[in-house]
């Protein structure tokens, strides 16, 4: 959106509607998306991967025509013309002898749509068997098929949810002043190891209410139920809840920098039924190591153990308001080495009353293979109590930090293409 407005800001000012007006009377008959191209030339409307952005540039168009500012060339057919799916050339098989009840189904699984045969064959039942047939998705989206030894049963798709939508907004009470506050969604999502969504904790989304100037209270007199960090302590909670109905299944929660605070940690440890892994944020003055950076203490350790590790290709990214610009990556092995060393986290001044956490640091040295450039290091921060035997309060550090570096917090949007960022993971 933010890339939109500058787009129709630009395009807005008295100048550049006249040379906008000058293009129309010299081009004669032309395709709407010709001119679009024309004017991304013209005023530099290029993304960070060098193209034009044709689509913001024809919405902004139409805005400004609608407002009589000039006349847009007579949309054609072929512009609007839509897209047809890739299809198989006939209907998927029926399964056969399927059991009445799912726990009785052989082999049942759930398979992530990548190659094309599998977008085929998806898209064939949508369209032949779903209710609505296979409308188009707009935005982030994930596919899955449901198989078994059975056959195909079905598949299921998640797409992004329009941003405007009349009577929804009506509905909720989201007008465009509170659509403009960037809604904050903060969600604990649960998946396999294999990145697979198995289904949503929780799902808060809210709009910041800033400070009120009556109130003068310090960052640290304000109680921690009362600051967005506490979204964090909800979702362990979550899943310590979650744990408690699969006294077998090994949880880890795996969370972002903005969960580096000690009242999680405090948290986890009187709750550990329920590992817990952070990113670390904060470098200085957190814990035991005397004058040396923390990091670089335990990067002095010896190394534990080498993996090799898949990092998928990344598009570049612009930079949107509070986000910073992403240079694009391509797909590449990372060679990363992994060390591991207990730390005692302090308490803040303000909570002096609590003991200090132990936690394992895992700052793990990546490198690509051969050929490749080096990427910065990761530095998780994880506590809990593992399956190696090690002392209480460690988590392994032969899997986690692997875990977190493949982004199987986050596997769903890893693999889902996208225009820019999707709402935070958890």
């Amino acid at each position: 959106m933010q890339v939109q407005h500058e787009i129709k800001r630009t395009l807005s000012r008295p100048e550049n509607l006249e040379e906008i007006r000058q293009m129309l009377d010299g081009s004669g008959a032309v395709l709407r998306t010709v001119l679009a191209d024309d004017v991304c030339e013209r005023f530099g409307f290029f993304d960070a991967r060098g193209d034009k952005q044709r689509s913001t540039c024809l919405k902004a168009l139409r805005d400004l025509e609608k407002k009589g500012h000039f006349v847009l060339p007579t949309a054609s057919a072929a512009e609007g013309r839509t897209h047809t799916p890739r299809r198989l050339a006939e209907a998927v098989p029926a399964a056969k002898d399927v059991p009445a009840t799912a726990g009785a189904v052989q082999g049942l699984r759930v398979v992530i749509v990548e190659e094309e045969h599998q977008l085929r064959l998806w898209n064939e039942l949508m369209i032949r068997e779903h209710p609505r047939a296979g409308g188009p998705m707009v935005g982030c989206q994930i596919r899955y098929l449901i198989g078994s030894d059975h056959g195909w049963l079905g598949g299921v798709g998640f797409g992004a949810s329009a941003l405007q939508l009349r009577d929804r907004d009506r509905w909720i009470g989201w007008d465009v002043q509170t659509r403009r506050a960037q809604l904050h969604l903060h969600s604990t999502l649960a998946v396999t190891t294999e990145g697979i969504p198995l289904g949503v904790l929780r799902a808060q989304c809210v709009a910041p209410v800033p400070k009120s100037k009556e109130d003068t209270r310090s960052a640290k007199n304000i109680p921690i139920e009362e600051k967005k960090t506490f979204n964090w302590i909800l979702g362990l909670r979550d899943c310590a809840e979650v744990a408690r109905e699969m006294p077998h299944t090994q949880l880890v929660s795996v969370m972002d920098r903005e969960a580096d605070f000690f009242e999680l940690f405090d948290e986890q440890r009187r709750n550990p039924r329920v590992e817990l892994l952070v990113r670390a944020k904060h470098k200085h003055n957190r814990v035991t190591t005397g004058d040396t950076n923390l990091f670089d203490a335990v990067g002095k350790t010896p190394v534990r153990s080498q993996l090799r590790v898949p990092v998928h290709r990344q598009s570049a990214r612009p930079k949107k308001s509070k986000q910073k610009a992403s240079p694009g990556r391509q797909q590449r092995t990372a060679d990363v080495s992994l060390r591991y060393h207990q730390v005692e986290l302090q308490p803040p001044p303000h909570l002096q009353d609590r003991k200090a956490v132990p936690l394992w640091v895992n700052p793990s040295d990546r490198r690509a293979s051969p050929g490749g450039s080096r990427a910065a290091p990761m530095d998780p921060t994880d506590h809990g109590e593992d399956r190696l035997g090690r002392p209480s309060g460690s988590v392994s550090a032969l899997v986690l930090p692997a875990l977190a570096y493949r982004g199987l917090a986050s596997g769903a949007q890893d693999r889902m293409p996208h225009r820019g960022p999707c709402p935070p993971e958890r």
